[in-house]
């Protein structure tokens, strides 16, 4: 560990030279050292890092036998970490540590099998994991030894036709009825969380999409919401805004005069805030000191009504689904929801007309109920 010349601990191969500049030192398994001066100390921890980094896995594609371990987090860390987004990154960091990494990372490349690919998907099952979950690991692994085959690592790809697993089956979404949507509406007016989840129920916005919202993205005159930003936290980065995954994901929403009506109490909500950080001071929906929402705290408190109000428990994201099933029910042409709701197929949103029919037909058989009592 060095030390600067006050005698602080500047981290491991850094020390400050007299002159002050900071001299950094890298050496390799084999032996082989490199050193570089800088004048700042952020410039040399950033070198020392790049270059630690380099020795251990830099050489991936030159060995004749690299290890699972060195081969993909060459490809991970060194070319898709540039070609996407940090928050579709992280998922891919997540996956190759937590279900990929313990299985095969030890073994070497050439070495992988059909079957060690089954094993990785059959864990992931055995953890309980949703199929389409599970299927975004295979995927990973199936672009990785794409790679691994066009760099001649490997002479067929693993992923074949047989490797795959199904897990648990997706719940289906809930959406609220007009009864349960009336009484949450009238009995939360006014709570912490009240407005965004009515604003999420006038504008179908997804909960990442109510976390970045910002004064910026409103247009009063022409009540006329833009979205173009997600939220998500990471729990090593914290929360990070960025772009949607998708085109379709940004667009334009008109808002209704309740949406209106809001954003306009929120704005007043907001001036009682203390906001301790001020990089999230413009964001609409936040917590007491200016920060985003967990996803977490809105599907706590909306259980917390459920089970106050004796209904079956609902999510953040059923807001969303009630709102497209209204939209469905009061006859919305399907292209026009479809562009509200940011939807990157057709076939997403006529799910929801599906919904919609299911809802009608209960209310009519509810009406009629008294006419076909006959005793």
């Amino acid at each position: 560990m060095g030390k600067s010349l006050k005698g602080k601990e500047l981290g491991v191969g850094i020390s400050q030279k007299k002159d002050g500049s900071y001299l950094g030192r890298v050496t390799d398994r084999s032996g082989e050292r490199s050193s570089k001066t800088f004048k700042k100390l952020a410039e040399c921890k950033k070198w020392v890092a790049d270059m630690q980094y380099k020795k251990e896995h830099g050489n991936a594609l030159n060995s004749k036998e690299p290890t699972v371990t060195a081969s993909f987090e060459y490809w991970l860390y060194e070319i898709k970490k540039e070609q996407v987004r940090n928050i579709t990154f992280v998922a891919y960091e997540g996956r190759w540590e937590n279900h990929i990494k313990p299985f095969i990372g030890d073994k070497l490349t050439s070495e992988i099998l059909p079957v060690h690919c089954i094993n990785i998907l059959q864990n992931a099952k055995k953890k309980g994991m949703k199929t389409s979950s599970i299927n975004k690991i295979k995927m990973l692994l199936n672009s990785y030894f794409k790679f691994c085959k066009r760099n001649k690592m490997i002479d067929d790809n693993p992923i074949t036709e047989d490797v795959y697993a199904v897990g648990e089956k997706s719940k289906e979404r809930r959406f609220l009825t007009k009864k349960e949507q009336i009484d949450f509406l009238i009995s939360e007016k006014g709570k912490p969380y009240y407005n965004a989840c009515a604003f999420i129920l006038q504008t179908g916005l997804r909960v990442g999409e109510i976390n970045a919202l910002s004064w910026n993205d409103i247009d009063f005159e022409n009540r006329i919401a833009e979205v173009s930003k997600s939220a998500k936290y990471h729990s090593k980065d914290g929360w990070e805004i960025s772009e949607p995954k998708t085109e379709n994901a940004v667009r334009k929403i008109p808002l209704t005069e309740e949406a209106i009506n809001i954003l306009i109490d929120q704005r007043e909500k907001k001036k009682k805030h203390k906001i301790s950080n001020i990089k999230y001071a413009n964001l609409i929906f936040s917590n007491k000191n200016g920060n985003p929402i967990y996803c977490d705290n809105y599907d706590k408190y909306l259980k917390k009504y459920a089970e106050r109000a004796n209904i079956p428990q609902f999510s953040i994201h059923s807001l969303r689904h009630t709102f497209a099933t209204r939209c469905a029910g009061a006859k919305m042409p399907p292209k026009v929801l479809q562009k509200i709701m940011g939807h990157s197929t057709i076939q997403m949103t006529m799910n929801f007309y599906v919904h919609a029919d299911e809802e009608m037909k209960t209310e009519e058989m509810r009406l009629i109920e008294k006419s076909l009592k006959v005793v």
